[in-house]
Protein backbone atom coordinates (compact mmCIF):
# COMPACT_ATOMS: atom_id res chain seq x y z
CA UNK A 1 0.00 0.00 0.00
CA UNK A 2 2.73 2.73 0.76
CA UNK A 3 5.27 1.06 -1.43
CA UNK A 4 7.71 3.30 -3.06
CA UNK A 5 5.81 6.33 -1.12
CA UNK A 6 7.61 9.23 -2.00
CA UNK A 7 7.22 12.69 -1.16
CA UNK A 8 4.26 11.92 1.59
CA UNK A 9 3.12 15.09 2.53
CA UNK A 10 1.71 16.01 -0.88
CA UNK A 11 0.53 12.95 -1.49
CA UNK A 12 -1.65 12.74 1.35
CA UNK A 13 -3.14 16.20 0.61
CA UNK A 14 -4.13 15.13 -3.19
CA UNK A 15 -5.43 11.50 -2.09
CA UNK A 16 -6.68 11.68 1.86
CA UNK A 17 -7.39 8.76 2.91
CA UNK A 18 -10.06 7.60 5.68
CA UNK A 19 -7.70 6.38 8.33
CA UNK A 20 -8.83 4.42 11.91
CA UNK A 21 -7.68 5.80 14.86
CA UNK A 22 -4.92 3.09 15.47
CA UNK A 23 -3.77 3.85 11.37
CA UNK A 24 -3.23 7.87 12.57
CA UNK A 25 -1.57 7.31 15.59
CA UNK A 26 0.66 4.60 14.39
CA UNK A 27 1.16 6.93 11.10
CA UNK A 28 2.15 9.98 13.18
CA UNK A 29 4.20 7.76 15.03
CA UNK A 30 5.96 7.18 11.93
CA UNK A 31 6.26 10.64 10.06
CA UNK A 32 7.60 11.77 14.18
CA UNK A 33 10.16 9.48 14.13
CA UNK A 34 11.28 10.29 10.10
CA UNK A 35 11.49 13.79 10.68
CA UNK A 36 13.40 13.37 13.79
CA UNK A 37 16.08 10.91 11.72
CA UNK A 38 15.91 13.56 9.09
CA UNK A 39 16.76 16.85 11.26
CA UNK A 40 19.69 14.47 13.06
CA UNK A 41 21.59 13.85 9.93
CA UNK A 42 20.66 17.22 8.60
CA UNK A 43 22.67 18.71 11.27
CA UNK A 44 25.29 16.25 10.52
Amino acid sequence: MLTGHVGGAQDKEHHPAPLSGGDRKALSKELARARAVTTILATQ
